[in-house]
């Protein structure tokens, strides 16, 4: 392959990659012609990644995905950051905002780490201190996540939810209390079981 001289241009031309200096000569009849492979081979390609992570519901599936596990909305609302006729209006199909779109997110990722029990079991322990006399509750109502202590409230949380579902379980007289949505959303019936 030839090359042009520095110095050498009187007029350019930009062309694909190159430069071409001068009038139309051999040289650049031959960089035009070369296979595509050729330039590929010569050009340094870079792939950006993100390292978002996408999540497999919407935002509103997410919120839903929390009803249907059992938390009440005025937690789903303390949880989200927002007001109670919020979280209605997002299960009603409502726009969600971006920030609270990202902290949905997280909220799930969190709460699906390392599952062991429905949300509602869970919920049971839901004030429970657990991190440096801080319970789940708190935790979630901070403004900024701290993931590493839900986390290691959570560790420490769902052996006892999945005690309370394999207690449920064995239980038959407790099924009249998961069908009955007034118990079932109540605060008051929250129930703090020891290990």
């Amino acid at each position: 392959m030839q090359y042009l001289q520095p110095g050498s241009c009187t007029t350019g031309a930009l062309i694909g990659l190159g430069v071409i200096c001068g009038p139309f000569t051999s040289s650049a009849a031959e960089f035009m012609l070369r296979p595509q492979t050729m330039i590929k081979q010569q050009t340094a390609y870079t792939v950006i990644e993100t390292d978002r992570h996408t999540p497999s519901l919407s935002s509103q599936e997410i919120v839903q995905w929390l009803r249907d596990e059992g938390l009440p909305i005025a937690i789903i609302a303390d949880i989200a950051g927002v007001e109670r006729k919020s979280v209605y209006a997002w299960l009603g199909g409502g726009v969600i905002k971006l920030q609270n779109q990202e902290r949905l997110e997280k909220i799930y990722s969190l709460l699906t780490e390392g599952k062991a029990a429905t949300l509602r079991h869970l919920y049971r322990f839901w004030s429970r201190n657990v991190v440096g006399e801080q319970s789940l509750s708190l935790l979630f109502q901070e403004k900024t996540l701290d993931e590493s202590l839900i986390r290691s409230a959570l560790a420490k949380l769902w052996p006892l939810a999945k005690k309370e579902a394999l207690r449920e379980s064995s239980n038959p007289s407790s099924a009249s209390i998961t069908s009955n949505p007034f118990i079932r959303d109540s605060r008051e019936v929250t129930i703090s079981y020891d290990t």
